[in-house]
């Protein structure tokens, strides 16, 4: 995997750059060594047709080329099996553990969407209005679905979504805690359990390095 290469833009997309930050902290905690190649709009125009699909970010490595970050994600933590020494990689340790993966990892995929397309998003906005829609939004959309976040951590008594290793949705949570904390910054420690999680997979030593450094966004 050394010669793999994980592209995006950094500098003119800022959707782009939320599509990517999960793979770059899983990158990070995986220890999977990479090339981080940024690529100009002309660039991407240039070569974006002999893609499987015209889209960033991609994923490169022998014989392999990948777009969709979901898609990126997951072949990352099968693949993190051969630096970790761990049967399934970060991808849960039974395929039972591996289906939950994949059923959380669309669940947080949701908020995502949800959060990202919210009306308080619209940088349009502003004063009362803006505080108003972000209300509205975390009443009504986001509460409920932390709540849901909150039962699958119970459930599983231990500081993971799923089983007792770390698996790539967790990285994928944390991700999500971090732009809500960025936006929202209250609501999180509203949620104990969310908030003990975020804590858990901010300390581990690999995270807390990476988003230290220039590479977190």
């Amino acid at each position: 995997m050394s010669n793999a290469r994980h592209k995006q833009f950094t500098n003119e997309s800022t959707q782009l750059l939320r599509s990517s930050w999960h793979i770059r902290l899983l990158l990070a905690e995986t220890g999977l060594e990479y090339e981080d190649v940024v690529v100009t709009g002309q660039e991407f125009a240039r070569w974006k047709n002999s893609l499987p699909l015209p889209y960033l970010p991609i994923w490169e490595e022998e014989g392999l080329t990948l777009v969709q970050p979901l898609c990126i994600l997951k072949h990352i933590a099968r693949e993190s099996r051969n630096v970790l020494k761990e049967a399934r990689g970060m991808y849960g340790s039974t395929l039972q553990e591996a289906a939950h993966c994949d059923m959380l990892s669309e669940y947080c995929e949701k908020i995502v969407a949800d959060f990202w397309n919210a009306d308080f998003m619209q940088r349009n906005l502003h004063g009362l209005e803006l505080e108003k829609k972000k209300d509205d939004y975390t009443e009504n959309t986001l509460v409920p679905q932390m709540s849901d976040l909150c039962l699958m951590l119970s459930g599983n008594k231990c500081p993971h979504l799923v089983g007792a290793r770390i698996s790539f949705v967790d990285i994928q949570l944390f991700a999500l805690l971090e732009a809500i904390n960025k936006e929202i910054p209250l609501l999180l420690p509203s949620f104990p359990l969310l908030s003990a999680f975020h804590k858990t997979i901010s300390n581990r030593p690999k995270i807390r390095t990476f988003c230290l450094s220039d590479k977190r966004y």
